[in-house]
């Protein structure tokens, strides 16, 4: 199964971090939506952290651009151990700063209205 997933994260206002997930069928697939989604977020003004295509078995809810302002958010912590990625949903920000603090990796403690399937 080569099924992957589309990580953006970007820097928000308040300095908080937000990421977004995008599933494709495949690293192609994959690829193609990031070609298409990266110039378009850099026009409208949003700092991009980190945006790439990684193989993974996890999916999530859809993207949806109009959701309602006070939508409950998912905490993940999201590191990038050599040449990959782990998504790990997290119970808060405290505790994904203590996680964050021990990994040995370049981790990020961040945000989303997308949630894990």
């Amino acid at each position: 199964m080569d099924q992957s997933v589309l990580l953006v994260i970007l820097a928000l206002v308040k300095g908080d971090i937000s990421a977004s997930f995008a599933n494709a069928a495949n690293m192609k697939a994959c690829e193609v939506k990031l070609g298409q989604i990266r110039p378009t977020l850099k026009r409208a003004g949003f700092r991009i952290i980190k945006s790439r295509c990684v193989k993974s078995p996890q999916k999530f809810t859809s993207y949806r651009t109009r959701r309602a302002k006070n939508a409950p958010r998912v905490h993940y912590l999201i590191s990038f151990p050599a040449d990959s990625v782990t998504i790990t949903p997290m119970a808060g920000k405290p505790a994904c700063e203590k996680a964050r603090a021990k990994a040995a990796e370049t981790s990020y403690c961040t945000t989303s209205r997308q949630e894990p399937l």
